[in-house]
């Protein structure tokens, strides 16, 4: 295990530029919403989603399988680099054959799945997909660089894509009005420059000869992980073709754009997710009470640090107003409290998932995610057309809720009950409990102060329960001062 101080040091930046990078598109919303309409709104998610599905399967899953498997070689520094290279170069090249076939094939893909005929694949589809298959490379070099705790290089390679990536978009879309080609052409070419970057400053990530033998255990992991990767993605998104089927594009770009500022909170809490699993792992390989209380502080930090951001996301959602002006948006304000509310669960999923696919059961987690997926078909195909958004909403929180009780069960068995419910849950409270009596209790005039008074609180909240690990961070600050 690293040391104390080592740990939140690197915790802090990991997660900090982890959240940033992925959430660049939320700080951009001013900028976006001024220069585009609802519907282009809805174009912009429906093509977004398109270019996650084919990321989901493109690379065969092998940026989890190099996250899993890492630690099957850290001893051996030359056959990690080894290793690393091989699953960078098939990824690589796996995504050109997937660019490939739906350059010849992606018109016909979107005129099959998509009514409205102002979502095409030439040139929105082929942008975002290019976009996401060099990301996919791209993140395997991101987990690397946290794994190995290379903080300085991380840092840099985020600025670098954050300011190039901000800089381009905004003026594509200020000086060049490109509205949604200025987005989709300022993300690829941050992305190109990125991987030209890496290729060149690390030339082990491509192998020009393949070792089936040393891949073949991660292409097996890699597999099995697919189908829910896939399904993941596709029932996050399925919301949106629904409205898109149902209603229409406006509509489909106010579901889209209140998803996304919830979804901030999802971004937050996976760059720290992704900044404490190193350590996660590292303790669950251990025996006895060690692993026991690693596992579980980390497990309660986690969710007082998802409680912060749904409490961040509430107050943002509830000041809408100083985003934009523009009526046609606004209205999300109304359904804030009900998407907060229906995305807490997400913070026990997020962390059982994060347990059993240390144990590699991939496939058990395809099983439940199926099923999750057909459930919240049947209450989408059921809800969304008489109750549109709102349909949306319950549909997602009852989807979750399935999905947690399958996960609960299939955690407990493989980890033998290491995790432990009873303290995240009670930090969860607070922040339900007013939560539920802005809903009950609050007028619209007194929306702004009211979400105000929720984020003090539930800051108060998070610093009473984990004072001590707050106090360690402080405490390693003033060390690295001194």
């Amino acid at each position: 295990m690293r040391g104390e101080k080592s740990t939140w040091n690197h915790l802090m930046w990991f997660t900090f530029l982890g959240f940033l990078r992925p959430a660049i598109g939320i700080f951009l919303l001013p900028l976006y919403l001024a220069r585009i309409t609802p519907a282009e709104y809805g174009i912009l998610s429906l093509v977004l989603i398109f270019s996650s599905l084919v990321s989901s399967v493109s690379g065969l899953k092998l940026d989890v399988a190099a996250n899993t498997f890492y630690y099957d070689f850290y001893e051996d520094r030359k056959s990690l680099i080894n290793y690393l290279g091989q699953i960078f170069t098939i990824n690589f090249l796996v995504g050109v054959l997937f660019l490939l076939v739906l350059y010849f094939s992606g018109a016909f893909i979107f005129e099959s799945i998509f009514i409205s005929k102002e979502i095409t694949f030439y040139p929105y589809g082929l942008l975002a997909v290019s976009n996401a298959l060099l990301i996919s490379g791209i993140s395997i070099y991101y987990s690397y660089l946290r794994n190995e705790l290379r903080v300085k290089e991380f840092v840099w390679v985020n600025v670098f894509s954050i300011l190039t990536s901000v800089s381009l978009q905004a003026v594509l879309i200020l000086h060049y009005d490109m509205g949604i080609l200025g987005i989709l052409w300022g993300s690829l070419i941050s992305a190109i420059l990125v991987f030209l970057y890496i290729i060149i400053s690390n030339s082990w990530l491509i192998q020009f000869k393949l070792n089936y033998k040393l891949l073949r255990p991660s292409l097996i992991f890699g597999l099995g992980f697919l189908p829910i990767s896939f399904l993941v993605i596709f029932e996050k998104q399925i919301d949106r073709i629904f409205i898109e089927r149902f209603l229409d594009l406006e509509r489909v770009g106010i579901y889209a754009l209140l998803i996304g500022v919830t979804g901030f909170f999802a971004i937050f809490l996976g760059a720290f997710q992704n900044a404490i699993r190193p350590n996660i792992y590292e303790s669950l390989k251990q025996d006895g009470s060690s692993k026991v209380s690693y596992v579980n502080d980390a497990f309660k930090q986690y969710c007082s640090v998802g409680i912060f951001a749904l409490a961040g996301v509430f107050f943002v959602g509830n000041h809408f107003h100083l985003i934009t002006d523009n009526p046609k948006y606004l209205v999300i304000i109304d359904y804030f409290p009900y998407a907060v509310a229906a995305t807490i669960p997400l913070i026990f999923l997020r962390f059982q998932v994060l347990i059993i696919l240390f144990y590699k059961k991939t496939m058990l987690l395809s099983i439940a995610t199926i099923i999750k997926t057909l459930c919240m078909i049947c209450v989408m195909f059921l809800l969304i057309p008489k109750y549109g958004i709102m349909g949306a909403i319950t549909a997602l929180f009852t989807s979750y809720m399935i999905y947690f009780v399958f996960l609960f069960f299939v955690e407990r068995r493989l980890s033998e009950s290491v995790v432990k419910y009873f303290s995240p849950i009670i930090r969860i409270l607070p922040f339900l409990f007013l939560l539920a009596t802005h809903v009950l209790f609050v007028s619209p005039e007194f929306r702004s102060i009211s979400s105000i008074i929720i984020l003090i609180l539930t800051t108060i909240s998070v610093f009473l329960f984990e004072k001590e690990a707050i106090a360690s961070i402080y405490s390693s600050f003033r060390n690295k001062i001194s």
